[in-house]
């Protein structure tokens, strides 16, 4: 099963660096996760895939962005992204701490509690992500 995981995330890479980060591609990803969510099986390796292609890909658009802009613009959108960095910090942290919080009282979400917060992380890069693109 790993070595799927792996030949997955290697030819996403692939895909991504073959083809300009667009919100399709981002489309794409998605529907990849959920289908992979679907078959119910490792759906928390989906989720992990899923958040890492994110991560990987906002910091692609970020460079992409940086490089295209002129000095000024380049330090007004470093400032942007370290608040950025500082909000996604805090919300992961109060994420994981929520998710913990109703496990306790869920039996059911103890079983899925890293898959959500991948979930809710990945959704939160997204955004980003998808802020950045439309930058470019």
């Amino acid at each position: 099963m790993s070595r799927i995981l792996i030949l997955t995330l290697l030819l996403s890479f692939l895909f991504i660096n073959a083809n300009s980060q667009t919100l399709q591609t981002i489309d794409s990803l998605e529907k990849a996760k959920q289908n992979c969510l679907d078959a119910g099986m490792a759906m928390t390796s989906c989720s992990s895939l899923f958040y890492h292609q994110m991560d990987s890909i906002l910091n692609v658009v970020y460079k992409k962005v940086y490089f295209k802009n002129n000095t000024s613009q380049k330090i007004e959108l470093k400032k942007s992204q370290l608040q950025w960095l500082k909000e996604r910090d805090s919300y992961f942290k109060q994420t994981i701490k929520e998710n913990k919080k109703e496990a306790e009282k869920d039996e059911t979400l103890k079983h899925f509690g890293t898959m959500l917060n991948l979930q809710e992380m990945a959704a939160f890069v997204q955004e980003r992500v998808v802020y950045l693109i439309k930058l470019l």
